[in-house]
């Protein structure tokens, strides 16, 4: 046991000499650590101005109420004046902002609103009709409970105990969800700044991770072909035999899933130490039996070196490392069983 130890140990050695191979291991975490902290601003998603001018409480409880819920691609927030307000959409902290008049609810109830929001915004600034429509809803959502009011005043004037009902009745239809209504946000994404670049990438990090340490499990098998052809382990015994294609694959694998793990956390994408670790040494068990059968298949080294390319580009395509094909169609799913990054991105 000893000996074989030392014998891993040693191939272990050999692939760190390797300069490619050391630096492909370090850039891993390291990439990790720097795409996480490009994205790290990115994750708040977009940032929106509020001001209400002093003396109107119902500005003041409509930008309490957007300030307050969670709108998935948009954040609002509230500043203390406009001169803050036109600083933050100029600077580029916010990306628009919405000014309530002082006199917002008078100008609603009187039929005179039109245009009485200023919105200040940047040319390039997409995405400010999907906030408008927020805004007005909260303002909607406000005011009509005041045209129900109304309602009932002109068709039963009288009827204090009615008003309180339907009141209570609006606001419990409002919090229900048993009325109709539009929810603007992304599938499986907190905020809209996952779709910039860098958070995309944070996104697909344990994909690359699992194609990292699938390349070099195929390394491995490669380098046993390679030395086999060339004799290396000539000087080994011959009970050593059946253990070298084992240790020439683990070597490697082993190196790049603890590298692997190491960005993983550098990036904010770890389930949990143990979880990880236990996850990891399945897959590389697997990967071992994976390149143990292509061996079997392919038998030297030229076969095996012609078809690798191909597993590669294959777990890229049809692994979810970028986009789940498998959810498309059931091909695509049974397809996608035959390469090994699929099963760890289970």
């Amino acid at each position: 046991m000893k000996k074989i130890c030392f014998l891993f140990w040693l191939l272990c050695k050999r692939s760190l000499k390797k300069p490619s191979f050391l630096i492909i291991l370090l850039a891993f975490p390291l990439s990790g650590f720097l795409f996480a902290s490009v994205s790290k601003e990115e994750e708040t998603g977009l940032l929106v101005a509020l001001y209400g001018e002093e003396g109107d409480d119902f500005s003041t409880s409509i930008i309490h109420r957007l300030c307050q819920s969670d709108y998935h691609l948009l954040s609002f927030y509230n500043c203390s004046s406009i001169e803050n307000l036109k600083k933050d959409v100029l600077t580029g902290r916010a990306q628009w902002g919405y000014i309530f008049p002082k006199d917002f609810e008078t100008r609603l109830q009187t039929g005179k609103a039109r245009e009485s929001i200023s919105v200040l915004s940047s040319p390039s600034s997409l995405f400010v009709p999907v906030s408008n429509e927020i805004v007005f809803s909260r303002v909607m959502e406000s005011h009509s409970l005041f045209l129900l009011k109304q309602s009932l005043e002109e068709n039963f004037p009288s009827s204090s105990s009615l008003f309180s009902m339907a009141e209570n009745f609006y606001e419990h239809h409002l919090t229900s969800k048993s009325s109709f209504s539009f929810q603007y946000s992304f599938k499986d994404a907190a905020s809209i700044g996952r779709l910039h670049p860098p958070s995309i990438i944070m996104a697909s990090f344990p994909g690359f991770a699992s194609v990292f340490v699938f390349l070099a499990a195929l390394t491995g098998i490669l380098n046993y072909e390679k030395d086999k052809e060339q004799r290396i382990f000539s000087s080994v015994p011959y009970t050593f035999s059946p253990v070298l294609p084992i240790l020439s694959i683990l070597s490697p694998s082993v190196l790049a899933g603890a590298f692997a793990l190491l960005g993983l956390y550098a990036a904010r994408q770890g389930q949990g130490f143990f979880i990880d670790i236990v996850k990891m040494a399945f897959y590389i068990l697997l990967l071992l039996v994976y390149c143990l059968l292509l061996k079997l298949l392919f038998r030297n080294f030229t076969r095996l070196s012609f078809v690798i390319p191909f597993l590669l580009l294959g777990s890229l395509i049809f692994s979810p490392v970028f986009i789940d094909f498998g959810s498309f169609s059931p091909f695509f799913r049974i397809l996608s069983f035959l390469f090994p990054p699929t099963f760890y991105l289970l």
